[in-house]
């Protein structure tokens, strides 16, 4: 024990020494206190440079190297692990250890969950710590034994419940560690979660901004690609004239590349608004097999020009889905287009559907490229391509997949990627519930729209983009409406005073006076209040809609409009 001794002497008169006064005090308690303040301050001291060490390394082995350098020396630290949990298949992969042989490192390269110290403390969710271990018959310590490891301590490392693996330090010239020293360690590995999951946050942003800017890039290239074969076609038409033959080939080639180009930014706009969740189905009773046949028919031209081999497989008895059937045609349109970009030509695509445990599966297989074994579990992520090589341009944004996922998903379905590795091919299996008939209230199918005949209406044309008014302006004088055009809102507002137009399509974004301001000055016009407004544009989300109608606007139509969506409208306009 500690003591404080103090004594002063008593003399006599010739100043000898005759006796002693002196106290003698225990201050064991006091000397303890000092000593736990000391190791307190120290501690601090280690916790503020394992935190500073862990919050500027951006490396993962660096940083828990860095971590053992400073606090080994203190607690007589020489061994180190750090596993990782290996996703979906209950393992522990070693990803860096410190201390023992490469041998040894070999050996516990992988541990099943309950097995050894560390598969031990993630099965129980909790830390795991041993001493003597060198004099111990347990089971779970003799691969530690084999190291020369006397103490260990192991930590398994959980972010929100999700488990990211466990950290185990070890001392070969320590027989234990005390109660205070594995709350220590405690506290550092809740650090290491927190700069583990800082460097996974950082890692996806890097990695969502590559995929960003190759989706820029991507989205760029699938632009400009039906841009050359209309451009094409044109000067084909301006150096051929009138030939007949060239003018049908010439109207061919820029319909389906102005379809192509429809098609990718109508996929974009369906992605942004199933994640906004403003994506609404249209359900009703239909066929499997006419959903199925409806996506063939879509994806036969780009399956046909690939020279691949379309088989098809249908039960012999319906399978009736509660279903929207243009979105699910989609979803499996998307699968075959998708199975024919990434298929080389003469290649065999399958569809085969079957009614199996009370579901509908459908199953689209290639005879492809295939799909790596660290791709599949990334293949529905938005913007991910297998090959994005040169050789094969044409693979699209990287949303086709996602916009499947999503709308199966909607359908109370599941849709599963499975392949053999690169090389030999792809499959996707979609399942869906079916309608058991005598349980379900029947759906009323949803009305065909009648047609209708069109009286001749007099409409004008808003748009400050001179070839896209003119163009539009003829597609309607030959179907027999009067029409006059303007290039922006005022001259829209003179025009249409002398003109008094029956309907007015109406650009949003135009010089002088924008759409919006020219709705509201329309509709305080005599001529104006009883016109049909409708907002052209190329804007197309639900807000810029909301907007529209707060404008004034009776509708708002998505450029390039369909000729369909025209006609139903001027039919509208025509009133009884």
């Amino acid at each position: 024990r500690w003591h404080l001794s103090r004594a002063v002497p008593i003399r006599d008169e010739r100043g000898r020494v005759v006796r002693w006064f002196g106290t003698n005090t225990d201050i064991t308690d006091q000397k303890e206190a000092e000593a736990r303040l000391s190791e307190y301050a120290e501690r601090q001291r280690l916790l503020w440079e394992a935190a500073a060490v862990l919050l500027v390394t951006d490396e993962p082995d660096a940083m828990l190297y860095g971590l053992f350098s400073k606090i080994g020396p203190h607690f007589g630290f020489d061994v180190y692990f750090n596993f990782v949990a290996a996703e979906g298949d209950g393992a522990l992969q070693l990803v860096s250890c410190v201390g023992i042989s490469e041998e040894n490192a070999r050996k516990i390269n992988t541990f099943e969950f309950g097995e050894a110290v560390c598969g031990a403390a993630v099965r129980q969710r909790r830390p795991f710590a041993a001493g003597s271990i060198q004099q111990s018959q347990h089971p779970t310590l003799q691969v530690a034994k084999q190291c020369g490891i006397k103490a260990y301590a192991c930590m398994p490392l959980h972010a929100d419940g999700r488990l990211l693996g466990a950290l185990t330090f070890a001392s070969r010239t320590r027989d234990r560690f005390e109660d205070e020293e594995l709350e220590f360690f405690d506290t550092i590995c809740g650090y290491v979660t927190l700069a583990c999951e800082r460097l996974r946050l950082v890692a996806e942003l890097r990695e969502s901004d590559r995929r960003k800017d190759e989706f820029l890039a991507t989205l760029a290239h699938e632009l400009r690609n039906p841009l050359a074969p209309i451009r094409n076609s044109l000067q084909l038409l301006r150096l051929t004239g009138d030939d007949p033959a060239m003018l049908e080939q010439a109207r061919s080639m820029m319909g389906r590349q102005l379809e192509q180009m429809v098609r990718l930014i109508d996929d974009l706009l369906d992605v942004s608004r199933i994640s906004q969740g403003k994506l609404e189905l249209r359900k009703q009773w239909v066929e499997l097999a006419t959903v199925v046949q409806n996506a063939v028919e879509m994806a036969r031209p780009f399956v046909e020009t690939a020279g691949h081999e379309l088989t098809v497989s249908l039960p012999p008895e319906p399978i009736l889905l509660d279903a929207d059937l243009t979105r699910l045609s989609q979803v499996f349109a998307n699968l075959l287009n998708n199975a024919a970009k990434y298929t080389g030509r003469g290649g065999r695509i399958s569809v085969v559907v079957e009614l199996r445990e009370g579901a509908a599966v459908v199953r689209v297989q290639d005879t492809g490229i295939g799909i790596p074994a660290e791709q599949l579990r990334r293949i529905f992520e938005m913007f991910v391509q297998v090959d994005r090589s040169l050789e094969r341009a044409q693979g699209g944004l990287g949303i086709g997949l996602t916009l499947v996922k999503r709308l199966v998903e909607m359908h109370g379905g599941t849709v599963q990627a499975f392949s053999e590795g690169e090389g030999r091919g792809s499959e996707f299996v979609v399942r869906l519930p079916v309608v058991n008939t005598r349980q379900a209230e029947p759906r009323a199918p949803v009305d065909e729209e009648p047609t209708v005949s069109i009286a001749r209406r007099k409409i004008l044309v808003v748009d400050d983009n001179e070839d896209s008014a003119k163009s539009l302006s003829l597609m309607l004088e030959l179907l027999g409406h009067e029409i006059r055009t303007a290039h922006d809102g005022l001259e829209a507002l003179d025009i249409g005073e002398a003109f008094r137009p029956d309907v007015v399509l109406l650009d949003l974004g135009m010089p002088r006076l924008n759409g919006y301001a020219a709705a509201g000055r329309i509709r305080e016009r005599e001529w104006g209040r009883s016109a049909l407004l409708v907002a052209l544009t190329g804007w197309g989300q639900d807000e810029d809609r909301r907007r529209t109608r707060q404008a004034g606007f009776d509708e708002h139509l998505v450029k390039p409009a369909e000729l369909s969506a025209l006609t139903r409208l001027l039919s509208d306009a025509s009133g009884p």
